[in-house]
């Protein structure tokens, strides 16, 4: 097992509890850390990473800052010598589709390839956050796969994403597309 190989068991295990509405506080940890590895493993092979595309988006946000943004609740969750009560507080699960969306951004740019849950749930991140995404993207592709998403409870949009997952390891020229990596 190497460094890949944990960021991605830690974050197929992040997405399955947050699709399941189950411990959003691991969740966030899990991606977190996740995450953390694989921008470092993108760095290591000169890839680049989201968090350079957030600085280019926002130039006026030191690294620092980028960083202190990230980390704000898995940093809070995990430091005992911290009074982060108020950070803590303001917790909401959503927040975990944003670390999940940059570790799997980054999966997908180290690799060149992904598993099937994680193309889900990327696009499914995309149709439930349009308004994120650029004015120039098109959204046809996000509405067409996840129809009506916008207009559902939190938790159908959860279980419409893991019925797509279930479509799609059932999908097999998406299986064998090389741009697809085996479960």
């Amino acid at each position: 097992m190497d460094k890949l190989a944990v960021a991605r068991s830690q974050l197929m295990t992040a997405i399955e509890l947050h699709l399941d509405s189950r411990d959003p506080i691991s969740v966030h940890t899990l991606a977190g850390a996740a995450r953390e590895i694989i921008e470092v493993l993108c760095r290591k092979i000169g890839v680049e990473p989201f968090t350079s595309h957030i600085q280019k988006t926002f130039p006026h946000k030191t690294s620092k800052e980028i960083y202190s943004i990230l980390n704000l609740y898995r940093n809070a969750f995990k430091h005992a010598d911290n009074d982060d009560v108020e950070i803590i507080q303001q917790f909401s699960e959503e927040k975990n589709d944003y670390l999940i969306f940059v570790a799997i951004e980054d999966y997908m740019r180290l690799k060149g390839s992904s598993p099937v849950v994680f193309q889900a749930v990327q696009t499914w991140f995309h149709a439930i956050h349009e308004d994120r995404l650029a004015d120039e993207v098109d959204r046809g592709p996000f509405r067409r796969l996840f129809p009506g998403i916008n207009q559902m409870s939190r938790s159908d949009q959860k279980k419409f994403c893991k019925a797509k997952i279930s479509e799609a390891l059932l999908d097999y020229a998406l299986l064998a597309d090389p741009r697809t990596e085996a479960l």
